[in-house]
């Protein structure tokens, strides 16, 4: 016995239906291309948030380092003025520990280490480019112009440091008691007063180190006060737009 199936008709699809599911595909492939650019967007614009807001926390770090370097520098400067005090004293006037005190504090050379890795990222992706951080983008260059003058200043302060410690130093020191005191820390020396005599060409040498030195100082503070004032001006416009 044959068992006959009935047959369905096939559905016939019109233009129109296959014109509205090309443009339904053709919308939905659109929607989620406009939704990925919106969601990297979101992503990129969070990083880049993210990445702003260290550089405001490297700058805060390095405005703890400025501080402490800027009293070192000050304090520079009146080592100077206190060691040309001392040369122009007849020798046995001098208190011999004072003096050799000043020398070794003196010889003390701090180097600024600024955290500069945010700002070169920042910088190498664009972020400073963005119309929202034209502003800031102006603060953090003049805090890198000046800090560029630092680090020049910073060479020829160095390379001033070497002359003192080993041209004049043992022009105007007793060895054996410069070696007892240039340690760390200090080992103490007999406090009493004079000093072996110095001769006159030494003393002028070191004088004019001296004012060498005191101007250079200046210029490493008038560079630290402006790095200060654009450091402050960049985290107070970076913790406005949290």
């Amino acid at each position: 016995m044959e068992v006959h199936h009935p047959h369905h008709p096939t559905h016939k699809k019109k233009w129109s239906e296959y014109i509205l599911e090309f443009f339904m595909l053709f919308l939905a492939v659109t929607l989620g291309f406009f939704a990925e650019n919106i969601r990297e967007k979101m992503a990129e614009e969070e990083k880049a948030k993210q990445l702003i807001e260290v550089v405001a926390k490297d700058l805060k770090s390095d405005l703890v380092q400025m501080k402490m370097i800027r009293e070192n520098e000050a304090e520079k400067i009146k080592l100077s003025d206190s060691l040309i005090n001392f040369l122009n004293a007849t020798p046995n006037t001098i208190d011999q520990q004072a003096y050799y005190r000043v020398l070794v504090n003196y010889g003390v050379f701090l180097i600024l280490n600024t955290n500069d890795k945010s700002r070169n990222e920042a910088e190498t992706k664009g972020y400073f480019l963005k119309e929202e951080n034209k502003e800031l983008a102006a603060y953090i260059k003049q805090y890198n112009f000046w800090l560029n003058d630092y680090n020049s200043l910073e060479k020829l302060s160095m390379d001033q440091l070497k002359i003192f410690l080993y041209t004049v130093i043992p022009k105007i020191t007793d060895p054996e008691i410069y070696d007892h005191q240039w340690r760390y820390p200090p080992n103490p020396i007999a406090q009493k007063m004079g000093i072996a005599p110095i001769k006159t060409e030494a003393i002028r040498e070191t004088k004019y180190l001296l004012s060498d030195t005191k101007m250079i100082m200046d210029g490493f503070i008038s560079d630290i006060d402006s790095m200060t004032y654009y450091a402050n001006k960049s985290i107070e416009l970076i913790e406005k737009k949290k």
